[in-house]
């Protein structure tokens, strides 16, 4: 059973909508409509450059995820006035398009100069056309999130613990790549006492209410080959979807609940996968993308400690958001200090920025700050 975790699968993630019926506002002001979680509250920050770019105000409807769908479902299905913009999920788009609760955005698009091969093909597809493959996007695919596995490299990298795993398994305790080598690393853990505590191997989705065990079983399913119907025939599903290999993948899954994951922890979905990591009973968690920066920026769990002075580290988090783009001075002040410190000027930014680039210099051998006038600064990854 050699099946390798796939490291990026495009799970039901959330993109841009407009409603065909928008909520009665006022010109200068929106309402946005979304899940409650982490991105939502960097969307907030974002939103405050568009109200200062044009005026307009935003207002904000956030519900928790095991009440996201049934909310929103039944405000679009009601033809509610309550939201303006929708993040919604990639499997109401054809419900949503079918039954008018969204507007079709080619013109939108062509007009605002936005580009579909500026966005993974993949994303296009799933999150934005209806019928599926068809050049109709009904959605922008801002947010294509994906599931990934993150493990506790401070107890991975204790020696007596590498000696034993070594010992027991011939290899070394590492960050798996199949699903085999997952599951010894996950039973290796489980009920193992560190720093006086009894630990476990991992926090997987479990969860029922919304969608949770579905983006868990999934993750392995696909890496088991897994078809939802025959592609030479759609709607054919005998046989792909109930396949021996389907079979095996969720038996796999089963017993990786029933043999490495905490007590009680069958009804987990994000925010438990990421307190039973966080809090020290796990030793790898799955989890979606847009948590991993939380994570790593966590001194208790992020990696290697680097310390850095607040404002200092706070700029390095941010640029390391960016994904490569470039922020401008201004951008920074606002990320760092907010928009009402008054008493702060821009240029702080330029002295913490020539702190940090010494530093880093320092520790990595290397200056990954480009600087353009102008332009602003990006983080530089080594290729």
């Amino acid at each position: 059973m050699n099946k390798r975790i796939a490291t990026a699968l495009l799970g039901g993630a959330a993109f841009l909508m407009f409603q065909s019926m928008p909520a009665q506002a006022q010109d200068d002001e929106l309402t946005l409509c979304w899940a409650a979680w982490d991105p939502a509250n960097a969307l907030v920050e974002l939103s405050k450059d568009f109200t200062t770019d044009t005026g307009i105000g935003m207002k904000f409807e956030f519900v928790p995820w095991t009440n996201f769908a049934d909310r929103f479902l039944n405000e679009l299905n009601s033809g509610g006035k309550l939201c303006d913009l929708l993040i919604g999920d990639s499997q109401w788009i054809g419900g949503s398009a079918e039954n008018g609760h969204y507007v079709k955005l080619n013109e939108f698009f062509e007009k605002e100069g936005i580009s579909m091969d500026d966005f993974l093909p993949a994303t296009v597809h799933a999150y934005s056309t209806w019928p599926k493959g068809t050049p109709n996007y009904w959605a922008l695919p801002a947010m294509g999130d994906a599931l990934g596995w993150i493990y506790r490299k401070d107890w991975f990298s204790r020696s007596e613990l590498q000696e034993e795993f070594q010992a027991k398994h011939g290899r070394e305790l590492a960050p798996p790549k199949t699903w085999t080598e997952l599951k010894e690393v996950a039973e290796f853990f489980q009920g193992r006492e560190i720093d006086g505590k009894t630990v476990y191997g991992a926090a997987i989705y479990t969860e029922r209410g919304s969608e949770g065990i579905t983006m868990g079983s999934t993750a392995a399913l696909y890496s088991w080959g897994f078809q939802y119907e025959n592609p030479d025939k759609p709607y054919d599903m005998n046989g792909y979807v109930n396949s021996p290999a389907a079979a095996e993948a969720l038996a796999f899954y089963k017993d990786l609940y029933q043999c490495c994951t905490p007590p009680g922890h069958s009804d987990a979905y994000m925010v438990a996968n990421l307190d039973a990591y966080k809090s020290g009973q796990v030793a790898m968690q799955m989890n979606w993308f847009a948590f991993f920066p939380g994570i790593a920026k966590d001194p208790e769990v992020g990696g290697d400690v680097f310390p850095l002075p607040r404002r200092e580290r706070r700029i390095l988090e941010y640029l390391a958001s960016l994904d490569g783009r470039r922020a401008t001075k201004s951008q920074i002040f606002g990320a760092i200090y907010g928009l009402f410190e008054a008493d702060v000027e821009e240029n702080v930014v330029e002295s913490h920025i020539s702190k940090l680039r010494k530093k880093l210099r320092s520790a990595l051998g290397r200056d990954p700050i480009d600087s353009k006038r102008f332009l602003g600064y990006r983080l530089v990854t080594e290729s």
